[in-house]
């Protein structure tokens, strides 16, 4: 993953848009991903994983990936679905947006997201603006 994040930060500093967009973004975020592959279950111990990210400015604060979100942290929003729609968005064969809409990504709070239509409207984009940067990555995924 820190390929993942160094291409973020190559793109911040190659690209006005990326870097303005990031800039304006402070969130942190816990993604739950269930249902893994069996060599994931192993390697994790578990089931599903947490991948706990936290932003601020744009700035990558802390990144983790493990089957609880870091002691003392408490993210903004938790987000939750199966992994072969993780992997599926990560390779852009789906969409976040249409996704979240057809219910296989789950927010919550998910009024937090009604309250405040301009940023969740912000956070899609820089999200979706993130994927396609991270998608250059090389990315084994598991069957």
């Amino acid at each position: 993953m820190n390929r993942a994040v160094a291409a973020i930060e190559r793109a911040k500093a190659a690209d006005e848009k990326i870097s303005q967009m990031a800039s304006e973004f402070s969130l942190s975020v816990a993604y739950l991903v269930k249902n893994l592959p069996q060599e994931l279950r192993e390697q994790y111990r578990n089931k599903e994983v947490i991948a706990y990210i936290e932003l601020d400015h744009g700035a990558l604060k802390s990144f983790t990936i493990g089957t609880e979100v870091p002691k003392g942290k408490k993210p903004d929003f938790t987000v939750e679905s199966e992994y072969e729609v993780a992997k599926q968005n990560f390779l852009g064969e789906l969409n976040p947006i249409s996704t979240f809409i057809k219910r296989r990504i789950k927010v919550e709070p998910a009024r937090k997201l009604y309250l405040n239509p301009s940023f969740s409207a912000k956070s899609l984009t820089t999200i979706i603006a993130l994927l396609q940067v991270m998608r250059d990555v090389p990315t084994r995924f598991h069957e």
